[in-house]
């Protein structure tokens, strides 16, 4: 597995660099994690309600680290 870091992020994270996150679940093996303010938005139903204003959806083996521990990995969520 390659390794990244903030100065040389995979193409297409660049914009979740110093954003807040705020949200992280599952559906069945697929973890989604949310980012960035919560924004309002409105559903198949004409109902309003708030999600966040970036989500990543990954169906793969991850882990979020900070320089000097592992956060949360996919194993965690099982």
């Amino acid at each position: 597995m390659s390794e990244y870091d903030a100065e040389s992020p995979p193409e297409g994270f660049a914009e979740l660099i110093g954003l807040v996150w705020r949200d992280i679940g599952r559906a069945a093996s697929m973890a989604f994690l949310g980012f960035g303010d919560e924004v309002s938005v409105t559903n198949h139903l004409e109902k309003q309600r708030a999600v966040n204003e970036f989500s990543l959806h990954i169906q793969f083996p991850w882990r979020l680290a900070s320089s000097t521990e592992t956060l949360v990995a996919s194993n965690d969520m099982y």
